[in-house]
C-alpha cells in the first residue's frame, strides 16, 4: 500500500536517525574530520530515507481494491484464483519451450507499457496477468496439508518432511539452475587470465594462434550471457 503506511517502518527510521544524529554530535567533538565526514554523511542518507517514508503514500483514487467488493473471480475455472486482474490468464503455461525460454508470454505486458508511457499513463493492476493456479497461495496451502496430514499418522510428525515433499519439486528445479550459474562465475576471470597472458605472449598462451584470443573473448561474452539467462529463469522460477 505504500512504504508511508508502513508503521513500524516510520518508527524504525526516525529512531535510526536520532541515534544518528547523537552519533554525529559525538564525533563532532573530536578531532577525526574524516570519521565526522562519514557520519555526517550517514546522517544525511537516514534523514533522506526517513523522509521517504514519512511521505504520504496511500492508495491512488480510484484504484481497485481486493478488500472492496468483487475482488474475487475465478479465471480459467480455477477455484483459488482470487484477482483483481482483467486480463485473460496468462499464456506461460502453454508457452512452447522456445517462447518460455525467451520470455515471449511477457511481451505483451512490455507493449501496453510502452503504450501507456507514450500516453503519460502507468500500468495498472488490472493490466497484469492473473495468478495461475499453481501460483495461488490458497493452492500451495492445499498443497502442504495433503502432506501434513501424512505426517500427522506418523508418530513424530515433522513439519519440515511435509514441506520437503511438498516443495521438492520447485526447488530442486531451480537449484540446478542457480548451481550451473554460480560455476560460470569461474569462467570469466579463468578466460581473462589466458586473455592476459595471449595478448603478453606469456605462458603456453604465447604459442597459440590469433583464433584463439577471439575464442578466449567469445567465451567471456557467452559466459555473461548464460549467466543472466540462467538468473533470470532462476528468480522466475523460484520467486515467482
Amino acid at each position: 500500500r505504500g512504504l508511508g503506511e508502513q508503521f513500524s517502518l516510520k518508527i524504525w527510521w526516525l529512531l535510526t536517525t536520532a541515534a544518528q544524529v547523537l552519533a554525529t554530535y559525538d564525533r563532532a567533538s573530536k578531532d577525526s574530520w574524516v570519521a565526522l565526514g562519514f557520519s555526517a554523511g550517514e546522517l544525511v542518507l537516514c534523514t533522506a530515507a526517513t523522509a521517504a517514508y514519512l511521505v504520504p503514500t496511500g492508495r491512488v483514487s480510484g484504484q481497485p481494491s481486493l478488500e472492496g467488493d468483487g475482488g474475487i473471480s475465478l479465471v480459467g475455472g480455477a477455484q483459488f484464483a482470487r484477482t483483481i486482474s482483467t486480463r485473460d490468464p496468462s499464456p506461460e503455461e502453454h508457452m512452447g519451450i522456445a517462447g518460455w525460454l525467451a520470455f515471449s508470454w511477457f511481451t505483451p505486458i512490455v507493449d501496453l507499457a510502452y503504450q501507456r508511457d507514450q500516453e503519460q499513463g502507468k500500468l495498472e493492476l488490472t493490466d497484469v496477468y492473473p495468478l495461475t493456479r499453481k501460483n495461488v497461495a490458497a493452492r500451495q496451502l492445499e498443497r502442504l496439508d495433503q502432506h501434513w496430514q501424512v505426517e500427522l499418522r506418523k508418530e513424530k510428525p515433522a513439519l519440515l518432511s511435509a514441506m520437503t515433499r511438498a516443495f521438492r519439486v520447485e526447488v530442486f528445479s531451480t537449484a540446478w539452475v542457480k548451481f550451473i550459474n554460480d560455476c560460470l562465475h569461474f569462467v570469466g576471470p579463468f578466460l581473462l587470465n589466458r586473455i592476459v597472458n595471449f595478448v603478453k605472449h606469456t605462458g603456453f598462451e604465447a604459442d597459440e594462434p590469433l583464433w584463439m584470443g577471439y575464442a578466449y573473448a567469445i567465451g567471456m561474452v557467452l559466459s555473461s550471457a548464460c549467466q543472466a539467462f540462467l538468473m533470470a529463469h532462476y528468480f522466475q522460477g523460484g520467486y515467482q
